[in-house]
């Protein structure tokens, strides 16, 4: 068994990994590989986010498809894989995790095993229309209607919604 978060990991709860956490820093949050990767590529925080020079707290930019915006603290974070993992890894570590519960980025299965009936992997087998990025383009796509509501998939929009936008999916 496993449980999943409601919502996507937002820009907010991953500007606190960055900054307060000094996440990006802190060699004990990224396995080898992902550390000698992020050290390769001299990241100090996600590739997308532009760091905002002069500013009293460090603040952050983001780079979207066409133009540089004011931080978008409720949309979900662009990160890797590895970033992902660094980040489950500072989250399972902190104090307030009373449970001591383990958090780590869901895998594919869990992700089909999470979609609504109609909508999973053996649905979509059976009729490829049950898979909505099948079966609508990125015009319509956001604003389908029915049980699983509408997404930002396809390129329904040039950027992220945020992440309580459409409901769970």
């Amino acid at each position: 068994p496993f449980e999943a978060s409601k919502y996507m990991i937002t820009n907010r709860e991953y500007y606190d990994f960055v900054v307060h956490a000094k996440g990006y820093q802190t060699k004990e949050y990224w396995d080898e590989n992902s550390w000698g990767w992020k050290n390769y590529r001299n990241l100090q925080y996600p590739f997308f986010w532009e760091k905002k020079e002069g500013e009293e707290e460090e603040s952050y930019d983001l780079r979207t498809i066409f133009e540089t915006i004011p931080m978008p603290m409720n949309w979900p974070v662009d990160v890797t894989y590895l970033e992902a993992k660094a980040f489950c890894r500072w989250k399972s570590s902190l104090e307030e995790n009373k449970d001591n519960k383990s958090y780590r980025v869901l895998t594919e299965a869990e992700h089909h095993v999470l979609r609504p009936k109609e909508h999973n992997l053996v649905a979509a087998r059976r009729d490829a229309n049950a898979d909505r990025v099948m079966s609508h383009g990125g015009d319509t796509f956001g604003t389908v209607d029915g049980d699983y509501g509408g997404s930002n998939l396809n390129l329904s929009y040039g950027s992220q919604n945020s992440v309580d936008y459409y409901g769970p999916s």
